[in-house]
């Protein structure tokens, strides 16, 4: 009996030994940390895991060999890790390690209204335990929730590589973006593009929630203005005070950015200066198209006249301008016009070149020759004396309006303008000696008070202005301030 004993003995030993080793057991050892306090206290209250199986045969063989087969093989929980962590015990022994990780991101992802991303592994052991010390789906779910750490799918802006915000939506990162363009666009004109200056991209990725912002404090980030340093070129008048005016920067601010620049320093044109400058921290840059009609100017085709002077100047034909559509294509960069092109133009109306017949004889000394020539080329029509029972100061020549009136003799123009008391438009001529010629009821005048003019000068054009009947030039040449007849001195 007694060997039959030790023989049933041997073979459980070989058994428990062969359990010992297994991984199952040692996944079983780790269970005893979700046992009750009290079996706690009863197994670590040994020394070894021997000690308890000594013990048990010590007592029974037999009631120790059944008692263990049972430990390993029948089950009614699974015990959660988090990697090699235990942190719970579940009642579901059909759920799988795929489903419970399934089970967690969907609930982190509610919770934070974003996909989400577990960092560590979850792992199943399947165990035998009490009911005290089995947590329901629900519970496990929380515990795992707050004890796992997890990345949430976010949609990062970054500006020339640089990751600047994170959000939680594709669509929120592109609606901030369109709506910083928009700010930033010219709209009364037709829209070709709108892109930022720099290289801005929207990516997605996972990133710990703490890094998601809202979207109105992305805008602000992204929307802001920083300050940047630039160079200012000094020209014609500037001083430092000036300067500081312009820029709206602080005489002081401008001392500290230009290491020597002291107040009584002296500028010159072209000195560069640094300066502040405010500029928004996403560059919008817009192309526009503009369309619009612009005049074509006409050219001017001259007729040379080898008997006139070289001031002599005679329309022969009206010019008119034309017409033409145009369109531009504008870039902007945040709001200034940095850049135009034109892309298209249609003529509508071509223009109409003026003809013009022009003197090519030297103009002779701007100064009195001595002797006076016919100012019009006209016909007498009232000569110098009694006229109508007052004197006739001067001769009038009939001419068409427009007709040149040309100085009868070099001189200094002391008056070219309208005279009232009678003249219309009168041009009066200093020749010196006290001598002086008269030119009225010109239609308009071709000089000015002061002007020194050559003999045979256009100086006004024939009209009918002030106390006038008809088209003509008022001739008159006074000596010493009295009126002579002109004929007295006209060779």
């Amino acid at each position: 009996m007694l060997k039959n004993v030790k023989n049933i003995a041997g073979i459980i030993k070989l058994n428990i030994k062969q359990i010992i080793n297994s991984k199952k057991f040692k996944k079983t050892k780790i269970i005893l940390l979700f046992l009750s306090k009290k079996a706690k206290r009863k197994i670590y209250s040994q020394k070894s895991l021997s000690c308890i199986l000594k013990s048990a045969l010590s007592f029974s063989v037999v009631i120790t060999s059944i008692g263990i087969t049972s430990i390993f093989t029948k089950n009614n929980a699974q015990a959660v890790f988090i990697d090699d962590k235990p942190v719970g015990i579940i009642d579901d022994i059909e759920i799988t390690e795929n489903q419970l990780s399934s089970n967690i991101v969907t609930k982190l992802a509610k919770e934070n209204g974003v996909k989400a991303e577990i960092k560590e592994k979850i792992s199943l052991v399947p165990i035998i335990a009490s009911n005290s010390d089995i947590s329901t789906k629900y519970e496990i779910l929380n515990s795992v929730a707050n004890d796992i750490s997890y990345s949430v799918d976010s949609y990062t802006v970054s500006v020339n590589g640089e990751k600047k915000v994170y959000l939680k939506s594709e669509s929120e990162a592109y609606n901030l973006l369109e709506e910083i363009k928009e700010s930033k666009t010219e709209k009364n004109e037709e829209v070709v593009s709108v892109s930022f200056v720099d290289d801005v991209k929207v990516t997605e990725e996972y990133t710990d929630s703490d890094n998601i912002i809202s979207y109105d404090e992305a805008y602000d980030i992204l929307n802001k203005n920083v300050i940047e340093k630039n160079i200012y070129t000094v020209v014609q008048g500037d001083t430092i005070e000036k300067i500081s005016d312009k820029t709206g920067i602080p005489l002081s601010e401008i001392f500290e950015l230009n290491e020597g620049l002291t107040e009584d320093t002296i500028l010159r044109p072209d000195d560069k200066i640094t300066i502040t400058e405010e500029t928004p921290f996403l560059s919008v840059k817009t192309v526009l198209k503009n369309s619009y009609i612009e005049e074509i100017p006409y050219e001017t085709e001259k007729i040379e006249n080898n008997e006139e002077y070289k001031t002599y100047r005679k329309v022969i034909k009206e010019g008119s301008e034309g017409e033409k559509s145009v369109t531009d294509e504008i870039t902007y960069i945040n709001g200034k016009e940095s850049e135009r092109k034109t892309i298209k133009e249609t003529i509508i109306k071509e223009p109409s070149n003026e003809k013009v017949e022009v003197g090519t004889l030297q103009t002779p000394p701007k100064k009195a020759t001595g002797t006076f020539k016919m100012p019009v080329n006209g016909v007498l029509t009232s000569g110098f004396g009694s006229r109508w029972g007052t004197t006739h100061k001067g001769i009038d020549l009939g001419a068409p309006a427009g007709t040149p009136v040309y100085a009868a003799d070099g001189g200094v123009v002391t008056f070219a303008g309208w005279n009232s008391g009678g003249f219309g438009y009168l041009v009066k001529i200093s020749h010196g000696n006290g001598l002086e010629t008269y030119y009225a009821h010109n239609s308009s005048v071709a000089v000015s008070a002061g002007d020194r003019v050559y003999q045979g000068q256009i100086v006004s054009y024939v009209g009918s202005t002030g106390d006038s009947t008809g088209n003509h030039l008022h001739f008159e040449v006074r000596e010493g301030g009295v009126a002579h007849n002109p004929f007295d001195y006209l060779r």
